[in-house]
């Protein structure tokens, strides 16, 4: 019982570790988020890009948006016309619909 326990207490702090490290650490940003830093509202610090001259935009200026996940959106089969996008990353045969 010992023995278990302390394994169930030894994966939970190593977890928790992780974790952490996870939150803190440099992540990498999402591609269509590495922009010059003109092109953000805001900034996403600690999140690494590609290029050494790009930021990580957590928000991106509206004029700047070209894919889909940019207007909170989803690439789906259909959806009404005033929820659309015009995005570059979505397949033809799906369109940009943004989710509320």
């Amino acid at each position: 019982m010992k023995l278990c326990l302390s394994v169930l207490l030894a994966a939970f702090v190593a977890t928790l570790l992780h974790s952490i490290e996870y939150t803190t650490g440099n992540s990498i940003c999402p591609q269509e988020n590495c922009l010059e830093s003109t092109k953000c509202d805001d900034l996403i610090v600690g999140h690494t890009c590609p290029k050494s001259s790009d930021a990580c935009c957590s928000i991106v200026k509206w004029e700047h948006r070209t894919h889909c996940r940019h207007f909170g959106g989803e690439c789906i089969d259909w959806c009404s016309q005033s929820l659309r996008q015009t995005v570059v990353d979505c397949p033809a045969d799906k369109v940009c619909c943004t989710l509320v």
